[in-house]
């Protein structure tokens, strides 16, 4: 259920989904009557959802290195997605920053 809500939120202010929002909300009270910010954003999904078995870590460190890894997986997905690229020294806290200095334009 929270991933298909996100998912939703997504096709509505994705600016990647504009092509698809009549056809996902055209039927709809918020495709009849949509907000001025519909399908004007970038949008960066983290989706840190894991299988027990992957949940087996012995230290902090290793869960640390191990949600690093997730994020910079998205964030690199994020500048693919968008034609952003990615600096070398990307990694995955500073790629926050740099996510939001794409969007911003800073």
């Amino acid at each position: 259920g929270k991933t298909l809500f996100l998912t939703m939120l997504r096709c509505y202010y994705d600016v990647q989904a504009a092509e698809k929002f009549e056809r996902l909300f055209g039927g709809l009270e918020i495709g009849k009557m949509p907000s001025l910010t519909k399908n004007t954003y970038h949008v960066l999904m983290l989706d840190f959802a894991m299988d027990a078995s992957s949940l087996n870590y012995e230290t902090v460190s290793e869960l640390q290195q191990s949600f690093k890894r997730v994020l910079f997986s998205q964030v690199l997905k994020f500048a693919k997605d968008y034609n952003f690229e990615a600096p070398e020294n990307l990694d995955a806290f500073f790629g926050l920053k740099t996510v939001a200095s794409w969007v911003h334009g800073v």
